[in-house]
């Protein structure tokens, strides 16, 4: 017995180390979700945001799903005020709550940018709009003095939208904006990216303008003076052969930026990363094949990783600290007709990697897209609808191009938000260590005796043809065979210890656990 108990005891101190892996969904039925964003919490969970579309009513709401680290839901949330209400990017907040940026229309029907703040469990504490009209906002950052910075778009000057920048205090007021201008019109819009407080305590944003001379889109990377919001450097850079859409970047820790985006037309698409030195000069840029990036980190290890997308999946690519690619795993549902898109990526101090996305791959209606969370182990691998991808890479020419002009616009005035609840967690796959668990067929299973010695039997309830996979507690597969109803198991060659037992049939895939004594 005591033999017994130090086995298991052995066995669950391996589960709490191993790394858990999953891929879910989340929605309600009567909306179709689409993700925009998700900031990993306090409390290592996770939150998303996005928005929900019900086509019953044609009406727009912000939505949000609050999980613990393993992706169980723990409150959701919906949020809306008139009828066209978008959830564009939240972040956490020093007191434990989050704020939320995105865009609502006013009393006249005019969009304005947003920002909503809430609490720990979702409860509505203010909300606040800006601009004239036209106004988005995009992403948001609470800032060293507790307020918060935040980078969208206006469309309040021309045909074309620009750049729109704020500085608010913690309750939301304005304290200044600012946009930022590229010579493009009629339709040739300047796109917002993201913003973040530099190590310093000045800000700096990435974004996409149009260069009109150029005749295509650069990039754009820009410091702001925390206490005169005056630009301290600016620095634009066409990728050859253009166009160059940013999606994001960050600071390094070397205090200079990385930055990831897209490319080329749709036919010649290609992803990239560009490193900067700390006042915006170019160190490297390369180009990827097979998609445009979307989101890039630093990673733990102090190289980078970056999520694509192709025609048919997306991926996680992963690269050393001067842009070499290590390895590429793509995720994801690749059925036509199906669609994913990722939006947010985040490593856990593990070494995992953590996915927020939306997808309407397992949706019983393919219209309705839903909350899609992936979390992978450290080489990206999920063991459910993954596979390697290859990448190749090559060097990228940049030029310094064209820099905006700036100006000022706006004012802030209060909106009312009510909520509402309201979720429908669906487990797509939920590893351990990469064994399966789906755990669909387990009744119909028995193994006898447990705890073992030199043979065990594996009993299924039907006649067809099972595999048997035996796992020891590293993951490390120890033995395998085809089994059909009743079969009795030669356990000789197992050591002592605990494994992971999973059988694999017509009727999907079911996890046991068999306990060897000597």
């Amino acid at each position: 017995m005591k033999k017994l108990l130090l086995l298991l005891s052995v066995f669950c101190i391996t589960q709490i180390n191993a790394q858990i892996t999953f891929q879910k969904t989340y929605g309600t039925a009567n909306y179709s979700e689409e993700a925009s964003s998700m900031v990993k919490t306090f409390d290592k969970g996770y939150i998303m945001i996005g928005t929900g579309f019900d086509s019953t009513v044609s009406q727009n709401k912000i939505y949000v799903v609050k999980t613990d680290s393993n992706g169980t839901v723990q409150w959701t949330k919906t949020y809306g005020a008139i009828s066209l209400d978008r959830g564009n990017n939240i972040n956490t907040t020093v007191d434990g709550g989050y704020i939320i940026t995105g865009s609502t229309k006013d009393s006249s029907l005019h969009f304005r940018a947003l920002l909503l703040k809430i609490k720990a469990d979702g409860t509505i504490q203010w909300t606040k709009c800006y601009g004239r009209f036209g106004e988005d906002g995009g992403h948001v950052q609470q800032t060293a003095d507790k307020g918060y910075i935040v980078i969208g778009g206006t469309g309040s000057y021309t045909s074309s939208d620009h750049i729109y920048v704020f500085k608010t205090d913690s309750a939301g007021n304005l304290q200044w904006n600012k946009t930022f201008n590229g010579n493009g019109c009629c339709g040739q819009s300047d796109y917002g990216g993201s913003i973040m407080q530099t190590t310093d305590g000045n800000y700096v944003l990435s974004t996409t303008i149009f260069d009109h001379a150029a005749n295509t889109y650069i990039g754009y990377l820009a410091k702001i003076n925390a206490t005169t919001d005056t630009i301290q450097w600016e620095t634009s850079f066409l990728i050859v052969p253009g166009p160059a859409y940013v999606g994001s970047f960050t600071q390094t820790t070397d205090k200079g930026f990385i930055i990831t985006g897209s490319v080329g037309y749709n036919t010649t698409n290609n992803a990239f990363l560009l490193k900067t030195d700390s006042v915006g000069s170019v160190q490297w840029c390369k180009k990827y094949t097979g998609a445009g990036g979307a989101f890039c980190i630093q990673t733990n290890d102090g190289g980078y990783a970056f999520l694509g997308a192709n025609a048919k999946s997306n991926y996680i690519c992963k690269t050393t600290s001067n842009g070499t690619v290590q390895w590429a795993q793509a995720f994801g549902d690749t059925l036509n007709g199906h669609t994913t898109i990722a939006r947010t990526l985040l490593q856990n101090n593990n070494g995992q990697y953590v996915v927020g996305a939306y997808t309407n791959s397992f949706s019983s209606q393919s219209w309705r897209s839903e909350f899609y969370l992936v979390k992978t182990d450290s080489l990206g691998k999920n063991n459910c609808n993954d596979y390697l991808l290859p990448v190749t890479t090559t060097t990228a020419n940049v030029f310094n191009d064209y820099l905006p002009t700036k100006d000022t616009v706006g004012t802030t005035f209060n909106v009312v938000f009510s909520s509402d609840t309201g979720c429908t967690q669906n487990t797509i796959c939920y590893n351990i260590g990469a064994i399966k668990n789906y755990n669909t067929q387990n009744a119909s299973i028995q193994i006898y005796p447990n705890p073992a010695q030199n043979n065990f039997t594996v009993e299924v309830s039907d006649n067809d043809k099972q595999t048997i996979s035996v796992y020891d507690v590293n993951g490390k597969q120890v033995l395998s065979q085809t089994i059909t109803g009743a079969t009795n198991i030669d356990a000789n060659n197992l050591s002592a210890g605990v494994y992971n037992i999973s059988i694999t049939g017509n009727a999907g895939v079911a996890n046991k656990k068999l306990v060897i004594v000597k």
